[in-house]
């Protein structure tokens, strides 16, 4: 029978789902395939190695550790891993790995023997409660409970965020529909639906019968996502926002979960933080030389408020911290306040104070005036008792980082002159506002050059009067981008520095362009200008440059 069955296999795979695994045929097959056989009957195996495979690991993928030596785990199994698999165990236990074959009894005793507890459900167990949600549009509690502990949700979960991460999405939107399941990732700013969706279903369900609504994977997303970020499970009576640490192929990655009740389900938004650089430095942004040397300058100074501005997903928060690790040193007591801490920083007094508590926010900004900080980070300057509570700072000897959700620069001064606060105390202690949005950059294997059309002419000289450009690079599309013609994003900054002339025109109630007139006369250069010199360096295209300042 057995040689029957050795002869009919098509690929030597087939050997393992066909064959019964005795030791005789289990060392058999580990010749054939030039590996090593493990009795595991013999072998006691560490606790300190078993730690190193989760429980959930070692009952998925039916293995056992054996050894652990240097950085590579012996991992016993009972048939050779396909690449995917081999790789996505590598990368969850951040170790090298050795492959031996050990039989099938064998490895299920070990199992029973290093592992006690009931297995994880199977596949059955996770379709079952998956149709135990159909027909509604949150699961109950308990099933919910069932389905954020379920090893396939987890795979599910992990699976779509590896994917998005090897896109080099930020944002990664999962959207019950009437019709299924939608998730679409935004890449370089701009919100696609994932191509690989459908094909890591299919895979996911290969050899079972899949649910006849995707839209049902919703609830497994939804509960394991929710349970991670430690929210509510119950029901969706509410939105719901948190936060949860992933590692995602073989970086560490910190996730902001947003949870919005929706007519079929839970719309959830889930923002891959990827940590800072070790050192996070100016020099290590896209800043022309002029305004490098103006933020570095006004950094130095021991007093004052910098503030950062830019629409939503425009690069504040890294160009906020990257300031606070630039001014930051060993004899400086530092503190922040932030709704919720992105990114964690050694040396610093990090504050999370939550979403949507001004009553918390008062009393934590009151606290931190009397801990003796010299810098402070408030994540966002967004109601008036927050700017009197930064200008109080500022002026107690204290330097103060902000930012403030605005277009550029010197609509992000208007905006806190409109707050309400005393315009000359505002004006005394602001030293700087830095500007920033996030171009698409072209892909520098497959952009063609061009002269210009008439009509992209008039478009140079509409976005900044007196340029000429003789040529105009243009996305194409090649495998290196994913057919995309761009690849990664890149910044543009503008830095207006409070000099004591734009501080007194200011005073006197000069107009915007007045005051615009006056800091480009000490060197200010606005977006329009920034860009074009990345249009004409070819690292970005005018229609980019367009869409991205089109609100200015």
């Amino acid at each position: 029978e057995v040689l029957g069955k050795i002869l009919s296999a098509k690929e030597p795979g087939d050997l393992f789902k066909e064959v019964p695994h005795g030791k005789g045929v289990t060392k058999a097959l580990a010749r054939y395939f030039d590996m090593e056989s493990v009795d595991l009957e013999k072998v006691q195996v560490p606790p300190e190695v078993i730690a190193k495979v989760p429980s959930e690991i070692a009952f998925e993928h039916r293995v056992v550790p054996v050894s652990f030596e240097g950085n590579i785990l012996t991992l016993a199994m009972g048939a050779p891993p396909d690449f995917r698999t081999a790789e996505k165990l590598r990368s969850a236990l951040k170790c090298d790995i050795k492959w031996v074959f050990a039989a099938e009894a064998s490895r299920d005793a070990a199992i029973k023997k290093y592992y006690p507890g009931t297995p994880p459900p199977s596949m059955h167990d996770f379709l079952g409660l998956l149709d135990a949600c159909a027909g509604s549009i949150a699961a109950a509690k308990d099933v919910a409970e069932r389905l954020a502990a379920n090893p396939f949700s987890k795979k599910l979960v992990d699976t779509m965020l590896l994917q998005a991460a090897i896109e080099g999405a930020s944002h990664v939107h999962v959207e019950p529909t009437g019709q299924g399941l939608t998730v679409r990732l935004k890449v370089d700013g701009i919100l696609t639906t994932m191509s690989t969706w459908n094909d890591l279903v299919r895979e996911f369900f290969e050899g079972y019968e899949a649910p006849a609504s995707t839209r049902l994977l919703s609830h497994a997303i939804s509960a394991r996502v929710k349970s991670m970020a430690g929210l509510d499970l119950g029901g969706l009576s509410q939105a719901q926002n948190g936060r949860l640490e992933a590692s995602i192929g073989e970086r560490s990655y910190g996730v902001r979960v947003t949870c919005l009740p929706s007519i079929y389900g839970e719309s959830l938004v889930l923002k891959l933080i990827p940590p800072l650089a070790p050192k996070p430095s100016i020099a290590g942004l896209n800043i022309e030389g002029k305004q490098a040397s103006d933020l570095r300058a006004v950094l130095k100074r021991p007093s004052g408020l910098v503030v950062v501005a830019g629409p939503p997903s425009s690069g504040k928060s890294t160009l906020l911290y990257t300031l606070l690790a630039e001014a930051n040193r060993a004899d400086l007591k530092v503190v922040t306040v932030e709704h919720a801490v992105e990114h964690r920083m050694e040396g610093v007094v990090q504050v999370e104070m939550g979403e949507g508590e001004p009553e918390r926010e008062r009393d934590l900004l009151l606290s931190i005036s009397r801990q003796d900080a010299n810098i402070v980070m408030i994540e966002t300057l967004s109601r008036l008792y927050a700017l009197e509570a930064a200008i109080d700072m500022a002026l107690g000897g204290a330097q103060v980082l902000s930012a403030v959700n605005a277009r550029g620069a010197l609509t992000a001064l208007a905006y806190l002159m409109d707050l309400g606060t005393e315009r000359k105390a505002l004006l005394r202690t602001l030293k700087a506002i830095a500007g920033c949005r996030l171009a698409r950059q072209l892909c520098m294997e497959c952009r063609t050059s061009e002269a210009p059309t008439a009509e992209e002419e008039k478009a140079v000289e509409a976005l900044w009067p007196g340029t000429k450009a003789e040529k105009l690079h243009r996305p194409k599309g090649c495998p290196a981008c994913r057919d995309r013609g761009y690849r990664g994003r890149m910044s543009l900054f503008e830095v207006l520095v409070i000099t004591d002339e734009v501080r007194e025109a200011l005073m006197n109630g000069a107009a915007p362009p007045a005051v615009i007139e006056i800091a480009r006369h000490q060197g200010f250069r606005p977006f329009q200008q920034v860009a074009m010199a990345a249009i004409l360096a070819g690292h970005t295209s005018l229609d980019e440059a367009q869409r991205v300042l089109s609100d200015l």
